[in-house]
C-alpha cells in the first residue's frame, strides 16, 4: 500500500484491542502507512480516550472487557463532541448477528479478524472519504425493525453506512474466499510434493531392502560355505584320524564312512571293494562300511544291488570301469538311478556322489556318499570327498601292505 500525502498525513486512529499480540501487528499496520495510534485495552479507556483526542477513526474489538465493542460504538455515536468519526468493529466470527449488531449501534464497518492489512487500509480510506463527501448529506432514520433467531434488531443506520458496511462484508467475504483458494492451492501443491517425496522414498526403501537382503543373502551365503568348509575341515581331520588309529581294512572304511555322515552331514556313506579276479562286466561289490543317521549300519544297500549272480545296476559299475565319478543330482527321477528308488526312499536319499578308489590305475572299489537334499554336491563338495577316496585308498594300500608283511 503506497503512504498517504496532503490532509492524510499524521492522521489519528485509536485502536482498542485487549489482545496484545494482535494490538501490536495492527499498530505496525497503521504506523507503517502514516497514521498515529492511540491505543485502549477496554471500552471505558477507549472512550475517554475518544473524546479527549478526536481521532480520525476508531477500530474496536466487539469482545472488548467491560464495555463491549458494540456498546462503545453507540456511546461514540451518540457523543456529540465525537459526531462523523467513524467506527471499525473487529470480529473473529463471522455471523449474521454481528451484522445486525453493528448496523444496530451504527458501525461503519464490521472487519472479520484476523486483519488483512492491504483490505483493512483500503476500507478505512474509502469509508473517511464518502464520510467527507456526504458529511452533510446524511438524512435521519426512523429505524428498521428486523428479528432474527428470536430477537428484535432496530436498525438506524444511513444508509452510507449500511452500503459501507455491506460493501466492507462483501469484501471480507471474497477475501476469505481468495484465501481459501489459495489455501487449496498450496495444499493441492503439498500433496503433490508429498506424494513425490513419498514415491521418491519408497522407491529408496525399496532398493535399500532389496540391498539390504542381498547383503543378508550374500552373508549368508558365505556362513554356509564357512560352516561347509568347516565341515569339510572336521571331516577330512578325523578320516586321518581313522587312518593313523585303524588297525584293519573294514575298520578303516566303517570309521571314515562314519565320519562323512556324522561331521560331514550326509545322509548315508557306504564303501564297497570288486571281487577279485572277476571281469568288469561281472563285478559284483562288497557292502564293507556303512552308517546312516537313523542309527543303524547299511550293508543291504550295495548287497541288495550287487547280489550274486546279478549283474550291476545304477552308477558304480560306470564307476568301476571309467575310473571317474559320477554325481546324481536326484536320484528319484534319474532314469540311470531306477534300481536305488526303492532304497533311496527307504532311506530318505535324494542325490548320490559316487567316488572311484583306484590304486596303481586300477579301480577295485568306489565310495559313495548319499544325501536327504536334492543337488547337494557343489563343487566344494565333490573337491574334499574325492580327497577323502584318495586318502582313503593310500590308507588300505598301507594297511594291506602291513598285512603281506605280517
Amino acid at each position: 500500500m503506497e503512504q498517504k500525502s496532503g490532509f492524510w498525513n499524521e492522521e489519528t486512529v485509536l485502536l482498542a484491542e485487549h489482545d496484545a499480540y494482535e494490538a501490536g501487528r495492527v499498530c505496525k499496520i497503521l504506523q507503517k502507512n502514516n497514521y498515529s495510534v492511540l491505543l485502549a485495552c477496554n471500552g471505558e479507556q477507549a472512550f475517554d480516550t475518544a473524546v479527549k483526542s478526536s481521532p480520525c477513526l476508531v477500530l474496536a474489538a466487539v469482545d472488548l472487557p467491560g464495555t463491549n465493542g458494540f456498546d462503545l460504538c453507540k456511546q461514540i455515536k451518540n457523543e456529540k463532541t465525537l459526531a462523523g468519526v467513524p467506527v471499525f468493529l473487529s470480529t473473529p466470527y463471522s455471523e449474521t448477528a454481528d451484522i445486525l449488531k453493528a448496523l444496530e449501534c451504527e458501525a461503519d464497518n464490521l472487519i472479520v479478524k484476523p486483519y488483512v492489512e492491504r483490505a483493512l487500509l483500503t476500507r478505512m480510506e474509502f469509508t473517511m472519504s464518502n464520510l467527507r463527501l456526504h458529511r452533510h448529506n446524511r438524512l435521519p432514520s426512523e429505524g428498521i425493525e428486523i428479528f432474527l433467531k428470536g430477537r428484535r434488531h432496530v436498525v438506524t443506520s444511513g444508509r452510507q453506512q449500511i452500503l459501507n458496511l455491506l460493501v466492507s462484508m462483501f469484501e471480507a467475504v471474497m477475501h476469505k474466499q481468495t484465501d481459501i483458494l489459495k489455501a487449496e492451492e498450496k495444499l493441492k501443491t503439498m500433496n503433490e510434493n508429498l506424494e513425490r517425496i513419498n514415491l521418491e522414498r519408497t522407491s529408496e526403501l525399496i532398493a535399500e531392502i532389496g540391498e539390504r537382503k542381498k547383503t543378508e543373502g550374500n552373508l549368508k551365503s558365505s556362513i554356509e560355505a564357512l560352516n561347509r568348509a568347516n565341515r569339510a575341515l572336521r571331516t577330512v581331520n578325523a578320516c586321518n584320524r581313522a587312518m593313523v588309529r585303524a588297525s584293519g581294512e573294514e575298520e578303516l572304511l566303517q570309521d571314515v564312512c562314519r565320519a562323512i555322515v556324522e561331521l560331514g552331514g550326509f545322509r548315508l556313506a557306504w564303501a564297497g571293494c570288486a571281487a577279485q579276479g572277476l571281469e568288469s562286466k561281472d563285478i559284483r561289490l562288497l557292502s564293507l562300511a556303512g552308517f546312516a543317521d537313523h542309527g543303524g549300519s547299511i550293508h543291504g544297500l550295495p548287497d541288495t544291488e550287487f547280489g550274486a549272480g546279478r549283474k550291476p545296476g545304477g552308477p558304480v559299475p560306470v564307476v568301476i570301469r571309467s575310473a571317474k565319478h559320477v554325481l546324481v543330482d536326484d536320484i528319484l527321477s534319474d532314469q540311470f538311478c531306477r534300481e536305488w528308488k526303492d532304497e533311496a526312499l527307504k532311506y530318505g536319499l535324494a542325490s548320490a556322489l559316487v567316488i572311484p578308489l583306484v590304486l596303481e590305475a586300477r579301480c577295485f572299489g568306489v565310495l559313495c556318499v548319499c544325501s536327504a537334499e536334492k543337488e547337494a554336491f557343489g563343487q566344494d563338495e565333490i573337491r574334499f570327498l574325492n580327497t577323502i577316496a584318495n586318502d582313503l585308498v593310500y590308507g588300505l594300500a598301507a594297511l594291506g601292505r602291513q598285512e603281506a608283511r605280517a
